[in-house]
Protein backbone atom coordinates (compact mmCIF):
# COMPACT_ATOMS: atom_id res chain seq x y z
CA UNK A 1 0.00 0.00 0.00
CA UNK A 2 1.41 3.52 -1.44
CA UNK A 3 2.57 5.54 1.68
CA UNK A 4 2.06 3.13 4.37
CA UNK A 5 4.46 3.24 6.98
CA UNK A 6 3.83 -0.97 6.59
CA UNK A 7 4.51 -1.12 3.48
CA UNK A 8 7.87 1.45 3.63
CA UNK A 9 9.04 -0.61 6.61
CA UNK A 10 8.71 -4.32 5.08
CA UNK A 11 10.05 -2.54 1.87
CA UNK A 12 13.42 -1.81 3.46
CA UNK A 13 13.52 -4.44 5.67
CA UNK A 14 13.37 -7.18 3.07
CA UNK A 15 15.87 -4.97 0.59
CA UNK A 16 18.13 -4.81 3.32
CA UNK A 17 17.81 -8.35 4.69
CA UNK A 18 18.89 -9.65 1.27
CA UNK A 19 21.26 -7.31 0.39
CA UNK A 20 23.11 -7.79 3.29
CA UNK A 21 23.19 -11.81 2.29
CA UNK A 22 24.68 -11.06 -1.19
CA UNK A 23 21.06 -12.35 -2.72
CA UNK A 24 19.49 -9.63 -4.29
CA UNK A 25 20.19 -9.20 -7.73
CA UNK A 26 17.63 -5.97 -8.46
CA UNK A 27 15.33 -4.18 -7.31
CA UNK A 28 12.19 -3.18 -9.69
CA UNK A 29 10.33 -0.42 -8.80
CA UNK A 30 7.20 0.51 -10.00
CA UNK A 31 8.00 3.71 -11.53
CA UNK A 32 9.26 5.43 -14.76
CA UNK A 33 12.85 7.03 -15.02
CA UNK A 34 10.72 10.62 -15.67
CA UNK A 35 8.34 10.04 -12.74
CA UNK A 36 10.98 8.60 -10.63
CA UNK A 37 13.27 11.73 -11.22
CA UNK A 38 10.61 13.65 -10.51
CA UNK A 39 9.92 12.45 -7.36
CA UNK A 40 13.55 12.54 -5.77
CA UNK A 41 13.45 16.20 -6.74
CA UNK A 42 10.15 16.16 -5.33
CA UNK A 43 11.01 14.26 -2.03
CA UNK A 44 14.72 14.50 -1.80
CA UNK A 45 16.50 12.14 0.51
CA UNK A 46 16.51 13.35 4.37
CA UNK A 47 13.62 16.70 3.32
CA UNK A 48 10.98 17.62 5.35
CA UNK A 49 8.52 16.64 2.29
CA UNK A 50 10.70 13.27 2.55
CA UNK A 51 9.31 12.55 6.11
CA UNK A 52 6.33 13.74 5.44
CA UNK A 53 5.51 11.55 2.45
CA UNK A 54 7.71 9.03 2.44
CA UNK A 55 7.09 6.20 0.60
CA UNK A 56 8.00 2.39 0.20
CA UNK A 57 9.77 2.76 -3.33
CA UNK A 58 11.85 5.87 -2.41
CA UNK A 59 12.35 4.05 0.81
CA UNK A 60 13.44 0.72 -1.16
CA UNK A 61 15.49 2.57 -3.57
CA UNK A 62 17.28 4.39 -1.56
CA UNK A 63 18.53 0.66 0.58
CA UNK A 64 19.15 -0.49 -2.49
CA UNK A 65 21.69 1.93 -3.50
CA UNK A 66 23.36 2.27 -0.25
CA UNK A 67 23.99 -1.81 -0.70
CA UNK A 68 25.28 -1.14 -4.65
CA UNK A 69 22.57 -2.87 -5.91
CA UNK A 70 20.33 -2.10 -9.16
CA UNK A 71 17.79 -0.44 -9.22
CA UNK A 72 14.89 -1.20 -12.26
CA UNK A 73 12.69 1.40 -13.10
CA UNK A 74 10.33 -1.06 -14.28
CA UNK A 75 7.05 0.72 -15.18
CA UNK A 76 5.74 1.97 -18.77
CA UNK A 77 6.74 5.56 -19.32
CA UNK A 78 4.48 8.46 -18.28
CA UNK A 79 4.22 9.60 -22.12
CA UNK A 80 3.29 6.48 -23.06
CA UNK A 81 0.30 5.96 -20.06
CA UNK A 82 -0.74 9.44 -20.97
CA UNK A 83 -1.20 8.84 -25.24
CA UNK A 84 -2.77 5.26 -24.04
CA UNK A 85 -5.10 7.48 -22.00
CA UNK A 86 -5.84 9.74 -24.25
CA UNK A 87 -6.90 7.09 -26.79
CA UNK A 88 -9.11 4.84 -24.63
CA UNK A 89 -10.62 7.95 -24.02
CA UNK A 90 -11.55 8.51 -26.95
CA UNK A 91 -12.45 5.14 -28.21
CA UNK A 92 -14.84 4.81 -24.44
CA UNK A 93 -17.00 7.90 -25.89
CA UNK A 94 -17.05 6.71 -29.31
CA UNK A 95 -18.36 2.92 -27.70
CA UNK A 96 -20.66 4.68 -25.46
CA UNK A 97 -22.97 5.96 -27.99
CA UNK A 98 -22.98 2.50 -29.97
CA UNK A 99 -25.10 0.46 -28.25
CA UNK A 100 -23.91 -2.70 -30.26
CA UNK A 101 -20.97 -3.47 -30.63
CA UNK A 102 -19.78 -0.29 -27.85
CA UNK A 103 -21.14 -1.34 -25.25
CA UNK A 104 -20.18 -5.07 -25.83
CA UNK A 105 -16.30 -3.79 -25.95
CA UNK A 106 -17.02 -2.04 -22.89
CA UNK A 107 -18.27 -4.99 -21.37
CA UNK A 108 -15.38 -7.41 -22.77
CA UNK A 109 -12.74 -4.83 -21.40
CA UNK A 110 -14.13 -5.48 -17.88
CA UNK A 111 -14.47 -9.01 -18.10
CA UNK A 112 -11.02 -9.30 -19.13
CA UNK A 113 -10.12 -7.34 -16.04
CA UNK A 114 -11.76 -9.32 -14.00
CA UNK A 115 -9.93 -12.31 -14.97
CA UNK A 116 -6.70 -11.27 -14.49
CA UNK A 117 -7.48 -9.92 -11.05
CA UNK A 118 -9.24 -13.50 -9.77
CA UNK A 119 -6.51 -16.02 -11.39
CA UNK A 120 -7.05 -19.38 -10.53
CA UNK A 121 -3.99 -21.26 -8.37
CA UNK A 122 -2.02 -17.76 -8.32
CA UNK A 123 -0.01 -16.12 -5.55
CA UNK A 124 -1.50 -12.80 -4.85
CA UNK A 125 -3.43 -11.36 -2.54
CA UNK A 126 -6.51 -11.92 -0.87
CA UNK A 127 -9.04 -9.56 0.90
CA UNK A 128 -7.76 -10.95 3.87
CA UNK A 129 -4.20 -9.30 3.43
CA UNK A 130 -5.90 -5.84 3.62
CA UNK A 131 -7.35 -6.48 7.64
CA UNK A 132 -4.01 -6.81 8.58
CA UNK A 133 -3.91 -5.43 12.01
CA UNK A 134 -0.97 -3.45 11.20
CA UNK A 135 -1.19 -2.44 7.82
CA UNK A 136 -4.99 -1.34 9.19
CA UNK A 137 -2.88 1.01 11.61
CA UNK A 138 -0.88 3.24 9.29
CA UNK A 139 -4.14 3.43 7.08
CA UNK A 140 -4.98 7.08 8.41
CA UNK A 141 -1.53 8.13 7.46
CA UNK A 142 -1.88 6.36 3.62
CA UNK A 143 -5.00 8.32 3.27
CA UNK A 144 -3.65 11.85 4.31
CA UNK A 145 -0.34 11.42 2.23
CA UNK A 146 -2.01 10.77 -0.90
CA UNK A 147 -4.08 13.59 -1.58
CA UNK A 148 -0.96 15.77 -0.46
CA UNK A 149 1.28 13.94 -2.90
CA UNK A 150 -0.96 14.74 -5.77
CA UNK A 151 -1.64 18.21 -4.30
CA UNK A 152 1.99 18.72 -4.18
CA UNK A 153 2.62 16.67 -7.58
CA UNK A 154 0.22 18.35 -9.49
CA UNK A 155 -1.70 21.32 -8.13
CA UNK A 156 -3.58 22.66 -10.62
CA UNK A 157 -5.32 18.93 -11.89
CA UNK A 158 -5.82 18.42 -7.88
CA UNK A 159 -8.08 22.06 -7.77
CA UNK A 160 -9.91 20.85 -11.14
CA UNK A 161 -10.62 17.22 -9.49
CA UNK A 162 -11.56 19.21 -6.50
CA UNK A 163 -13.71 21.29 -8.87
CA UNK A 164 -15.72 18.86 -10.80
CA UNK A 165 -16.39 16.81 -7.92
CA UNK A 166 -17.90 20.02 -6.31
CA UNK A 167 -19.65 20.74 -9.51
CA UNK A 168 -21.30 16.77 -9.66
CA UNK A 169 -22.39 17.00 -6.04
CA UNK A 170 -24.23 20.86 -6.74
CA UNK A 171 -25.78 19.84 -9.82
CA UNK A 172 -26.87 16.11 -8.16
CA UNK A 173 -28.35 18.01 -4.98
CA UNK A 174 -30.06 21.12 -7.24
CA UNK A 175 -31.67 18.27 -9.05
CA UNK A 176 -33.19 16.37 -6.49
CA UNK A 177 -34.30 19.83 -4.36
CA UNK A 178 -35.75 21.30 -7.47
CA UNK A 179 -37.45 17.58 -8.39
CA UNK A 180 -39.03 17.75 -4.52
CA UNK A 181 -40.21 21.31 -4.64
CA UNK A 182 -41.21 21.78 -8.66
CA UNK A 183 -44.76 22.24 -9.54
CA UNK A 184 -46.18 19.60 -11.58
CA UNK A 185 -45.73 21.45 -14.89
CA UNK A 186 -42.62 21.78 -14.38
CA UNK A 187 -42.30 18.48 -13.77
CA UNK A 188 -41.48 17.35 -17.18
CA UNK A 189 -38.78 19.86 -17.63
CA UNK A 190 -37.06 18.78 -14.04
CA UNK A 191 -37.59 15.06 -15.04
CA UNK A 192 -35.42 15.92 -18.60
CA UNK A 193 -32.91 17.88 -16.84
CA UNK A 194 -32.44 15.04 -13.96
CA UNK A 195 -31.87 11.72 -16.78
CA UNK A 196 -30.04 13.78 -19.15
CA UNK A 197 -27.30 14.70 -15.85
CA UNK A 198 -27.87 10.85 -15.30
CA UNK A 199 -26.78 9.85 -17.90
CA UNK A 200 -23.95 12.05 -18.46
CA UNK A 201 -22.54 10.82 -15.24
CA UNK A 202 -22.86 7.42 -15.86
CA UNK A 203 -21.01 7.98 -19.21
CA UNK A 204 -18.28 9.87 -16.95
CA UNK A 205 -18.15 6.95 -14.17
CA UNK A 206 -17.86 4.51 -17.19
CA UNK A 207 -15.14 6.94 -18.77
CA UNK A 208 -12.61 6.73 -15.92
CA UNK A 209 -13.59 3.28 -14.80
CA UNK A 210 -12.35 1.86 -18.23
CA UNK A 211 -8.94 4.08 -17.97
CA UNK A 212 -8.41 2.85 -14.56
CA UNK A 213 -8.76 -0.81 -15.43
CA UNK A 214 -7.16 -0.97 -18.94
CA UNK A 215 -4.65 1.62 -18.65
CA UNK A 216 -3.64 2.58 -15.14
CA UNK A 217 -3.18 -1.12 -14.49
CA UNK A 218 -4.09 -3.96 -16.91
CA UNK A 219 -1.32 -2.30 -19.39
CA UNK A 220 1.21 -1.27 -16.97
CA UNK A 221 1.02 -5.11 -15.20
CA UNK A 222 2.09 -6.52 -18.36
CA UNK A 223 5.15 -3.84 -18.68
CA UNK A 224 6.12 -4.52 -15.16
CA UNK A 225 6.05 -8.11 -15.27
CA UNK A 226 7.92 -7.75 -18.06
CA UNK A 227 10.12 -5.73 -16.79
CA UNK A 228 10.50 -8.34 -13.74
CA UNK A 229 10.79 -10.86 -16.36
CA UNK A 230 14.11 -9.58 -17.76
CA UNK A 231 15.59 -8.99 -14.41
CA UNK A 232 15.16 -12.37 -13.64
CA UNK A 233 17.44 -13.09 -16.41
CA UNK A 234 20.07 -10.86 -15.26
CA UNK A 235 20.45 -13.11 -11.80
CA UNK A 236 22.89 -15.21 -11.11
CA UNK A 237 21.41 -18.77 -9.61
CA UNK A 238 21.97 -17.87 -6.35
CA UNK A 239 19.95 -14.34 -6.49
CA UNK A 240 16.60 -12.79 -6.51
CA UNK A 241 14.74 -10.11 -7.69
CA UNK A 242 12.43 -8.19 -5.12
CA UNK A 243 9.54 -5.79 -7.16
CA UNK A 244 8.24 -2.72 -4.97
CA UNK A 245 4.59 -2.67 -6.25
CA UNK A 246 1.35 -1.25 -5.09
CA UNK A 247 -1.42 -3.28 -4.04
CA UNK A 248 -3.49 -2.67 -7.27
CA UNK A 249 -1.02 -4.31 -9.46
CA UNK A 250 0.34 -7.05 -7.45
CA UNK A 251 -2.53 -9.79 -8.70
CA UNK A 252 -2.29 -8.83 -12.42
CA UNK A 253 1.48 -9.04 -12.13
CA UNK A 254 1.46 -12.24 -10.25
CA UNK A 255 -0.82 -13.74 -12.62
CA UNK A 256 1.51 -12.65 -15.61
CA UNK A 257 4.35 -14.72 -14.03
CA UNK A 258 2.72 -17.53 -13.32
CA UNK A 259 1.19 -17.74 -16.47
CA UNK A 260 4.73 -17.31 -18.09
CA UNK A 261 6.32 -19.97 -15.71
CA UNK A 262 3.62 -22.88 -17.18
CA UNK A 263 4.53 -21.79 -20.75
Amino acid sequence: MHFNPTSIAKAKKTVKELAEKKQLSSVVIELCDTRWKNMEKRYPKGSVRRRLLNNEMQAAGDVASDYGVNVVLGDSPIAEILNQIKSKARQTMIDIISPINGWKSILEDFRAFLTRRKGKNTPGLSPLDLLDPILLAGLPITLMRYPAAFALKAPIRAVALGTLVYALNTFSESAFATGVSAEASENLRVNLFATVFSIVSLGIYVLLARIMAIVLLMERDKYLANSILQSCKDCKEDEVVVAILGMAHVNGVAQILSQHNRA
